[in-house]
């Protein structure tokens, strides 16, 4: 693959506060081939011509392509990451939030390099989860839980993981990386999901395939407060309840009794705050419990 072409796409929908901050982040980046998006879904003063005009400004001769796409209106983050990857001319997508940046000025040439070692269509690294003020507070995943995601070395040990929901903080969107090449042959992210773009898609994946891990890169500072990590939105809980209900379900029957069971606590644990208080599934669901505390355990 030599040094191909990387496309990084910064998605945006209403907030800016820190865009330029992850705009400098890709500047800043020594890898010699970048194309870069940054795609705004339907925000009402996206600061279209002051990004365009400061971009073309400062950026040096790596960001070989640079282009802004906008939308007449909101579409959810799953239509406009499956827009901008459809648009993207670089061999890999390397996806950066406006809230987020990244880790250090070589990421995007140490994610080449993974991928070129590891020989894989998709990559997931580690990322530094920061305050908004971008106070560091943990990486993710845990150098203990590198561990525990050793021993997953199959297909099956990782699916499995995925809809018992062991692997959520294992691998994020905000650091997964994939090859276009392997995208147009699979499929792009299910737009039945509005906003939920990784979580559906890892859940695919690893039915018939390793998910391949570089944790040794932190490749982003991984702001909260952001669409998916910050103050609850329905969008969100509707994905969650999709998913739920359509993707967790097909597998159900594939699985032993204390996985359904699994299974069954993670749905029921998304309505605690509505009607299903916390001690009533504690009793409910002991075995699932006492297996969640070890779990935790292992992790730490």
């Amino acid at each position: 693959m030599g040094n191909p072409v990387v496309t990084v796409v910064t998605l945006s929908y209403k907030k800016f506060d820190y865009i330029f901050h992850a705009i400098d982040s890709v500047l800043s980046q020594t890898y010699p081939y970048i194309e870069y998006i940054i795609a705004d879904d339907g925000s009402p003063s996206f600061p279209m011509d002051e990004i365009e005009e400061y971009v073309r400004e400062n950026k040096k001769e790596n960001i070989i392509e640079f282009h802004v796409i906008t939308s007449k209106y909101n579409r959810g983050t799953v239509k406009n990451i499956n827009n901008a990857y459809r648009s993207a001319t670089g061999e890999i997508l390397i996806p950066l939030s406006a809230d987020d940046e990244f880790y250090s000025n070589d990421v995007i040439s140490k994610i080449v390099d993974a991928f070129l070692k590891n020989r894989c269509d998709v990559l997931v690294t580690s990322r530094m989860v920061c305050t908004e003020t971008g106070k560091e507070i943990k990486r993710l995943p845990s150098l203990k839980s590198e561990k525990y995601i050793a021993k997953l070395d199959t297909p099956e040990k990782q699916h499995l993981a995925f809809i018992t929901g062991e692997f959520y903080d294992m691998a994020s969107g905000s650091a997964l990386y994939i090859k276009k090449s392997f995208l147009e042959i699979w499929g792009y992210f299910d737009e039945k999901y509005v906003l939920w773009e990784d979580g559906p898609f890892l859940t695919q994946y690893t039915r018939d395939n390793v998910l391949s891990t570089a944790y040794e890169i932190i490749s982003i500072k991984y702001r909260l407060g952001g669409v998916s990590n910050g103050k609850p939105n329905p969008l969100i809980q509707k994905d969650i309840d999709l998913y739920n209900n359509v993707d967790r379900v097909a597998e159900i029957a594939k699985l032993k009794e204390l996985q359904k069971r699994k299974i069954e606590y993670l749905c029921k644990r998304e309505m605690v705050s509505l009607w299903f208080p916390k001690l009533y599934l504690y009793l409910i669901y002991p075995d699932v419990m006492i297996e969640k505390v070890i779990y935790k355990i292992r992790r730490k």
